[in-house]
């Protein structure tokens, strides 16, 4: 046979990432070694599979059709592959992910979705965290994976971590609220007369950082971001929500941005592990989470 396993992951992700090199990045190969496997197979049938006349080489038509055709079989052999090392016992059939609440389920489902295709026999224990409840999973050993920001990444060698991307808050309350007929930017002095709407750190084993809450202040207390934005959107309270939780309502109108004289700056989102916990399993789940990066923040 011609046309081999490993030619069709490696044309898989050339057109998946957008390029040679980006498709050496992802599979772990030197550049040369990618353009070798192409430039092969393209010898072995006798065929162009890449046109390379433009600043860009793209795909030929044959090679749209060897993509399409090779893409299940492709999955399928992965998926056996897979399969076969969970039977061996050298995939464990449980995992354990803490993600950050700000992220929010849905974004964490799109990637799950797909995960659970390729491992149908897994269970996963998920966990939502808030503040430094993703950085204590992982100090701890009790999530194999995190999904979070940290104020500070650790930097000790046991640990790894690798840029995600960012999650933007906005101050929003319901249309209904006093200080929503505030035409100017709210003060924190306006702010902090009114009822604010706070998260509670689900920290256990380390310090637990500030949720917004000062001694001198009414609040509501809810245990999740959800939650947060439901209280908000009923104008329970006020407070920062992550923009991508809050988008619905913003465009139903069941909630309106307003601008505040201290914004609350983004965090950076990571995928964190510990490195005396890296297995295949791991390994597959962190690659599905940076290959679906926009799917979780969009």
């Amino acid at each position: 046979m011609r046309i081999s396993l490993d030619s069709l992951l490696v044309l898989d992700s050339i057109d998946r990432n957008g390029s040679f090199a980006s498709a050496a990045e992802e599979l772990n190969r030197v550049p040369s070694a990618v353009t070798y496997t192409i430039n092969q197979l393209e010898l072995d049938l006798g065929i162009p599979i890449f046109d390379r006349s433009g600043y860009r080489a793209k795909l030929t038509p044959a090679g749209q059709d060897l993509l399409k055709g090779g893409r299940p079989l492709l999955e399928q052999a992965q998926a056996l592959e897979k399969k076969i090392k969970i039977s061996a016992g050298l995939i464990t059939p449980n995992f354990s992910i803490s993600y950050d609440d700000a992220l929010g389920f849905n974004a964490i489902k799109r990637v799950l979705e797909v995960f659970f295709e390729a491992y149908p026999g897994l269970s996963i224990d998920l966990n939502a965290e808030i503040l430094n409840g993703c950085k204590d999973a992982l100090l701890s050993g009790s999530a194999d994976l995190v999904v979070g920001c940290f104020s500070e990444v650790p930097t000790e060698a046991l640990y790894r971590y690798k840029s995600f991307g960012q999650i933007d808050f906005v101050f929003a309350i319901s249309p209904h609220h006093p200080l929503a007929q505030v035409k100017t930017p709210l003060t924190h002095k306006e702010i902090a007369a009114h009822r604010i709407v706070i998260v509670p750190d689900t920290a256990r084993n380390i310090p637990k950082a500030s949720s917004g809450y000062a001694p001198d202040r009414q609040y509501i207390s809810v245990s999740s971001m959800e939650s947060k934005v439901k209280a908000q959107v009923a104008g329970l309270g006020v407070g920062f929500v992550p923009l991508a939780l809050a988008k619905p309502y913003l465009e139903e109108g069941l909630l309106v941005q307003k601008k505040v004289d201290r914004p609350k700056s983004g965090g950076h989102c990571y995928l964190a592990w510990r490195e005396d916990k890296a297995t295949p399993l791991l390994e597959d789940l962190k690659n599905l989470f940076l290959k679906h990066r926009k799917d979780v923040f969009s």
